[in-house]
């Protein structure tokens, strides 16, 4: 799922709001969604980098979190802010805003400066986490020396481990040059399987309706725009997903555009460009869909075909 203001997910209109509490609470309530779809009395979480902070923001005061996979995790934010900064500042980057009241924006997307000034006073090992949740840190594998999360997570009274599976380098390079992490998929999957042995807790009460996941959504009548995701065949043993978006209280057809992916960046394009500019044509008429490639973003390989291949032998064919 996608928090809000990022993805594909609903914008937020003050640019300026403090987004962590809004994504916190988007995690809780994908929690309840995905108990109210599945019937499951617990969940796990997994989170990278600051997602992985998120996720332990999120499992606090819940009795429903059974155990939290953490991969390379923001531990503190002021670290993670002083980060975004040099990464901002250096490269081809864009450099840090300095006009928007402290706010930073690094490779592309920015983080408000009262979102700032709020991960600068988190840090994960002073979260409030239930005694025993199963806790497992997977290390960053282009750093020489593990950190000391698990243990100082352990003292707390924490079920919590270090693993450190190769892979996270790879993953996190530019989009292009991705590579699956296999070892750390297998050891999740391993994990989780180990974790699911311990006999369910008796089941409590299950989340209100409602909460499952709704087939449109909307940005109200002053935003002007429905979007509905979409699948697509393409008569080839696959299926191709997109997001179409379109004007709001409108039947009669106007112009309609395609827009395909920026390399092997999923569908809502450079910096979540994609995204914007469908919602704003939206309110001048404009229906479009933005769409995902066969192997790329959330749409499957073909069959026999490899993942994330920017100009794969198939990508005229999905267009057409």
């Amino acid at each position: 799922f996608d928090y809000p203001d990022t993805g594909h997910s609903s914008d937020v209109d003050d640019e300026q709001a403090d987004r962590w509490p809004l994504w916190v609470d988007s995690v809780r309530h994908a929690i309840d969604a995905v108990r109210q779809a599945t019937g499951a009395t617990r969940v796990a979480l997994l989170g990278v980098r600051l997602g992985a902070l998120l996720a332990a923001a999120a499992a606090q005061d819940r009795d429903d979190v059974d155990g939290l996979v953490l991969v390379a995790p923001v531990v503190r934010g002021r670290a993670y802010l002083r980060e975004l900064a040099l990464l901002g500042a250096s490269g081809d980057a864009a450099a840090p805003a300095a006009d928007k009241a402290g706010s930073i924006e690094s490779a592309g997307f920015e983080l408000s400066g009262a979102t700032c000034r709020t991960l600068t006073g988190l840090d994960l090992r002073a979260l409030r986490l239930r005694a025993g949740l199963r806790v497992s840190v997977v290390e960053r594998d282009d750093l020489p020396d593990p950190s000391e999360l698990a243990a100082a997570l352990s003292r707390a009274g924490l079920d919590a481990r270090s693993e450190r599976w190769p892979g996270f380098a790879s993953m996190a390079a530019d989009p292009q040059r991705a590579v699956t992490p296999s070892a750390i998929v297998d050891g999740v999957v391993t994990t989780l399987g180990h974790w699911s042995r311990r006999p369910e807790p008796t089941p409590g009460a299950m989340p209100p309706a409602g909460v499952a996941p709704a087939a449109t959504l909307a940005g109200g009548a002053q935003r002007g725009w429905v979007e509905v995701p979409v699948s697509i065949d393409t008569g080839a043993g696959s299926r191709l997903f997109g997001v179409v978006c379109r004007p709001a209280g409108r039947a009669a057809p106007g112009p309609a555009v395609l827009m395909l992916n920026a390399g092997a960046v999923h569908a809502i394009g450079p910096n979540r460009l994609w995204v914007r500019l469908a919602r704003r044509w939206a309110g001048h008429g404009v229906t479009s869909l933005r769409l995902d490639l066969s192997g790329i973003g959330d749409s499957p390989p073909r069959r026999g075909e490899d993942d994330n291949v920017v100009y794969s032998r198939s990508a005229m064919a999905d267009v057409a």
